[in-house]
């Protein structure tokens, strides 16, 4: 399994004039871990652990925000690289980082997940604005508001960092539209098997369920159909939800 390797930073595009572009600027991909330079911001943030993303044939779910209409996409999770959790080991000395890592990738293949790298290439069109040539995992230097430690903070490069105020935890807001154009990427890129139609269909039966859940809920009348008008739209987008396909070579 190659290791994300140490490369030179690549800095994204941005209007100096903007606060939100010099937040974006403070961070990097997870690809260019060089020493950071005297002055860089500091997320005012607890540091965090870097992870993986991984997806199993299971598990999907229906999209729509940047898409062309709604799709089955795949629905990821993360794998937390923290020593002592999950089969990740604590790094050797003269040991490659790979080593921390290695068994438990190799354990989640057999189980049947799929583990996407984080130095894997990233259309730009599935990035957010601003960011180009990244993987999905994105690093930025922080201090801790309780710890008072400094320390990176790792976050999926779709959570662009909002402006705060001094002190402030630092949010971030999720540009979804990109995210979904990447998990349909990663279908027609072969990188993930694509779905069938009983992947579809589950997914509508799952809703159907909360339909009846819906219905039975203790609630007032006028909210009770609410409820269950909501979940029906969502039943009628997961039975027109289109499949991805692997791209035609």
């Amino acid at each position: 399994m190659p290791v994300p390797k140490k490369t030179r930073s690549r800095k994204p595009k941005r209007s100096s004039s903007s606060p939100a572009s010099s937040l974006l600027a403070a961070g990097k991909s997870r690809r260019s871990m060089s020493s950071e330079a005297a002055g860089v911001v500091r997320h005012t943030h607890e540091p965090s652990q870097p992870f993986f993303l991984l997806h199993h044939p299971r598990n999907w779910r229906i999209a729509s925000e940047g898409l062309e209409g709604p799709m089955v996409v795949p629905d990821l999770q993360r794998l937390p690289l923290q020593p002592g959790v999950n089969g990740i080991r604590t790094r050797q000395p003269h040991e490659p980082e790979s080593a921390t890592y290695q068994r438990a990738i190799e354990d989640l293949a057999r189980a049947g997940f799929t583990v996407l790298m984080p130095d894997e290439p990233i259309p730009d069109d599935c990035l957010p604005e601003g960011i180009a040539d990244e993987g999905y995992l994105r690093e930025y230097l922080c201090r801790g508001p309780i710890s008072q430690r400094n320390g990176s903070h790792y976050v999926e490069v779709w959570d662009v960092p909002q402006p705060v105020y001094p002190g402030e935890t630092q949010r971030y807001k999720f540009d979804r539209a990109a995210a979904n154009r990447w998990l349909v990427h990663l279908v027609e890129s072969g990188r993930i098997e694509a779905p069938t139609a009983e992947v579809r269909d589950q997914l509508a039966s799952r809703l159907g369920r909360r339909v009846e859940r819906a219905k039975s809920s203790p609630v007032p009348a006028d909210l009770r159909a609410e409820r269950v008008a909501v979940q029906v739209a969502r039943i009628n987008e997961a039975e027109a939800a289109a499949l991805p396909v692997e791209a035609v070579a």
